[in-house]
């Protein structure tokens, strides 16, 4: 006895039958469809705003950052200036010193502050010195007035 089996392959075309799901579940494809479009196109608009906002943001970054180029240039040439003017002001001072003090000529800033002191110092003493000679004869006027009084007074009795 001989037993022979077939065993047959589905073709392309012979599937395993699926239920109808009616037109209802078409419907209902479509509209999740649309609402996906929707939501992508509203991700998309999003996107584009974000990028223009970006744009708008770099332009002002390049506006500031030529700003503050423009400003450090010209802090710079004002401290260039600045201390063009400080080395002007140390040799007149140096030049200054060494005419009163017929000494050579002081080269650093230091010497020239250490010598301005100096001399700072020096008309301070003397000033001190005329106030307290302004006092004493101060005093020494009002003692000849207080005197010239008395003797006035002396003389109408």
């Amino acid at each position: 006895m001989v037993i022979v089996f077939f065993f047959f392959q589905a073709e392309d075309g012979i599937r395993d039958a699926q239920e109808s799901r009616g037109l209802g579940d078409v419907y209902k494809r479509q509209a999740q469809a649309e609402e996906i479009r929707k939501e992508i196109t509203d991700a998309e608009q999003e996107l584009k705003q974000a990028d223009d906002r970006i744009s708008e943001l770099e332009q002002e970054l390049q506006v500031v950052s030529e700003s503050y180029k423009n400003e450090r240039e010209r802090r710079m040439l004002m401290l260039s200036k600045v201390r063009s003017m400080v080395n002007g002001l140390y040799e007149s001072i140096a030049r200054k010193i060494s005419a009163t003090m017929q000494e050579d000529v002081v080269e650093d800033a230091e010497g020239c502050l250490r010598i301005i002191t100096e001399i700072s110092r020096e008309r301070e003493a003397e000033c001190r010195q005329w106030e307290k000679y302004c006092r004493e004869a101060g005093a020494i006027v009002q003692l000849k007035e207080s005197r010239a009084a008395e003797l006035r007074l002396e003389s109408e009795k």
